[in-house]
């Protein structure tokens, strides 16, 4: 049982940080044909979608390089605290 924890906590601390490597993958303009690329945007693209409009600049590309860049840090943090919180157990 004391194994599974850390595999099932490197599970959600990986899709956690999956809007952190899917912006990248945006930001520099990855080849999104590439299976891998695609499905990290995708999965990614979901949990963006609840920072979507919070701010609304009139460029597009802004508001959307917003929304990943708020879902980034927001997840990372909750990535960090969890990992703290299975740490002290």
């Amino acid at each position: 049982m004391k194994i599974l924890i850390p595999i099932a906590l490197g599970g959600v601390i990986a899709l956690l940080v999956t809007p952190v490597i899917g912006g990248m993958f945006l930001l520099l303009s990855a080849n999104q044909s590439n299976e891998l690329v695609a499905t990290v945007v995708n999965i990614g693209d979901n949990l963006v979608d609840p920072f979507r409009g919070i701010f609304e600049p009139r460029d597009p590309e802004l508001s959307n390089a917003l929304a990943w860049g708020m879902a980034s840090l927001f997840y990372v943090v909750i990535a960090s605290a969890l990992g703290m919180v299975f740490k002290r157990h």
